[in-house]
């Protein structure tokens, strides 16, 4: 499929490209295959949003996504490479949609309560402190994110006290 969205995407067929997009990653998320859905869905995204000058589409699929996909058999939603793929692909659209900064906060949140493995959430804990230390506008919500992350057992300190 991704050759054919490859194909139609040289002959500038844009609406075709939409729609097989749209279709395979209906079809990722009916098998529950969530690698697959989160590559497509990013590939999507970045179509919708640089090549078609629809970035709230693209926010909105992306959201659509974290909601919809199904990691193990718990239930449990997103997957680590979704949720931080979201996050990079937010950054890119600063400027473009507003309060980059927030909607980039939120998904890190969804990620940090989601039914991830605490390995996977403690992953995203450390990309979500890196975040905030370069983008946070307040030092106050930068250390009650770290407390609240340390208080769930999601941020470990080596014994020289560095991360």
């Amino acid at each position: 499929m991704i050759a054919f969205i490859n194909f139609e995407k040289r002959q500038n067929n844009v609406e075709k490209v939409k729609e097989l997009y749209f279709k395979a990653y209906t079809n990722a998320l009916e098998r529950n295959q969530s690698e697959a859905m989160a590559y497509i869905v990013v590939q999507y995204s970045r179509f919708l949003a640089f090549k078609c000058s629809d970035p709230n589409r693209a926010v909105e699929i992306m959201n659509q996504a974290i909601s919809k996909c199904f990691t193990n058999a718990e239930g449990s939603r997103g997957t680590k490479t979704l949720y931080l793929s979201y996050v990079n692909f937010l950054k890119h659209l600063e400027g473009q949609i507003p309060d980059t900064f927030s909607k980039i906060v939120q998904v890190f949140d969804k990620g940090i309560e989601s039914g991830l493995s605490i390995e996977d959430r403690a992953e995203i804990a450390r990309f979500y402190i890196e975040y905030l230390q370069e983008s946070s506008p307040s030092v106050s919500q930068l250390r009650s994110t770290e407390a609240s992350l340390k208080q769930k057992g999601l941020l470990t300190f080596k014994p020289d006290g560095s991360r």
